[in-house]
């Protein structure tokens, strides 16, 4: 874990001993590593830091799990199905290979022409 802020006081607790800032860190200026206390924040502090950037917006635990219902969740389906039908030797090389083969999200290359996937959308 990262640790109490102030290195001298991650050390002091039993349970913090082991986190970065209590290993590395010195003092309260000197502790080693940053973490943003929330979102918010760690957006302000990138915008600072590298003021270029673009900030991709955090997507809710409701759109994450429609994402992996709607793409991801249906291609796994296929591929333990068919993954417990055939039982290969080594499964993993096996579901490794059928991903890499039967990603819906490979572009299709036709002629010449590359038809790119539709964008998923957060």
């Amino acid at each position: 874990s990262v640790g109490q802020c102030e290195s001298g006081r991650a050390g002091t607790h039993s349970h913090l001993c082991s986190s970065l800032r209590a290993i590395y860190g010195t003092d309260k200026i000197r502790n080693a590593l940053h973490g943003s206390d929330c979102f918010t924040a760690a957006e302000r502090e990138i915008s600072f830091i590298f003021p270029n950037t673009t900030i991709e917006p955090f997507p809710s635990r409701q759109a994450a799990e429609n994402y992996l219902s709607k793409f991801v969740n249906p291609t796994l389906l296929k591929a333990l199905t068919q993954l417990c039908k055939l039982k290969p030797t080594n499964p993993v090389i096996w579901l490794a290979d059928w991903l890499f083969a039967n990603n819906p999200n490979r572009p299709v290359v036709q002629e010449g022409i590359v038809e790119l996937p539709t964008e998923c959308g957060f």
